[in-house]
C-alpha cells in the first residue's frame, strides 16, 4: 500500500460516474449479504468474514476489467471481529466458487455474541443509482458533505467514482506490480435510522469506513480501511 499526500477533494473528483448501492431490484443481480460465494479463512476458524456484496459484472455501469468467466464480484470482509480495520487479502477462486482470506494484519478477536451480524448477512437485492452532486468531493465544504452522508446515511455503500478518504489518498499494488482497481467504499448507516438492508439493525462496524480494491489479473481483493 501506498500512502499519498494528495487532497481527499477537488474538481478532479468528479472525474468519473459513481453510484449509491441502495434496496431495490432491477435486471442485474446487484445484491448486499446473501451465500452466493463461499468465505472462507485459511489461517483462521474462529472468525469468518463475511460476503458483504455481489457485484453483477454484466452491468455496463461496472467499469472494471472485465474477466471473461467471472460474473460477479464478491466483497467481503471481517465484521465481526476486531480486525476489520486491518488489511486483508482475499483471492477469488473461479472454479470452486470461494473467496478466501489469505492475510489479515492482526490476530483477529471476536466481539461479545451481542455485538455479532448474522453470517451470512440476509439476502438483499440492491439496485445502483447516480452519485448525486453532493456525493463528489469537489470542494472542502463539499467533501464534509459527502462525508456525512457516506457516514451515517442510507448513502453508504459507494460503487465507483471517487472515493471518500478519511485521512489519506491509498494506492494499491498488488504483488504482480499491477496497479489495483478500486472498486467500491463501505461506510455506516444512521444508528437511530436503518435503512432495512439488515432486518431490525443498522449497518455499523465503527466510525470508519472500508475501501475494496481489485487486481483482474491476479483475482484477488484488498480491503482496507481508514477511521474518522
Amino acid at each position: 500500500m501506498l500512502l499519498y499526500n494528495a487532497p481527499t477533494y477537488g474538481p478532479q473528483m468528479a472525474a468519473t460516474q459513481g453510484w449509491i448501492a441502495k434496496r431495490g431490484e432491477d435486471q442485474f443481480a446487484h445484491t448486499f449479504g446473501g451465500n452466493s460465494w463461499d468465505i472462507g479463512d485459511v489461517n483462521n476458524k474462529l472468525c469468518k468474514p463475511t460476503l458483504l456484496m455481489t457485484l453483477d459484472l454484466k452491468d455496463p455501469r461496472i467499469s472494471l476489467s472485465k474477466i471473461g468467466s467471472l460474473q460477479s464480484l464478491p466483497i467481503c470482509s471481517q465484521i465481526n471481529c476486531d480486525s476489520w480495520h486491518a488489511r486483508q487479502t482475499y483471492q477469488i477462486e473461479l472454479a470452486s466458487k470461494r473467496v478466501t482470506l489469505l492475510a489479515e494484519n492482526t490476530s483477529p478477536q471476536p466481539f461479545d455474541e451481542m455485538d455479532l451480524f448474522p453470517n451470512p448477512l440476509p439476502d438483499r437485492r440492491v439496485i445502483l443509482d447516480k452519485m448525486n452532486f453532493e456525493d463528489y468531493p469537489l470542494n472542502e465544504e463539499m467533501y464534509w458533505k459527502a462525508c456525512d452522508r457516506f457516514l451515517g446515511s442510507s448513502s453508504f455503500i459507494r460503487v465507483l467514482g471517487p472515493p471518500l478518504w478519511m485521512q489519506w489518498v491509498e494506492k494499491e499494488i498488488c504483488e504482480c506490480g499491477l496497479p489495483m482497481e478500486y472498486v467500491c467504499s463501505i461506510g455506516h448507516e444512521d444508528y437511530e435510522h436503518p435503512s432495512g438492508i439488515i432486518p431490525n439493525r443498522p449497518f455499523f462496524i465503527g466510525e470508519a469506513a472500508l475501501y475494496f480494491v481489485f487486481c483482474p489479473h491476479c483475482l484477488k481483493v484488498v480491503v482496507t480501511s481508514q477511521s474518522t
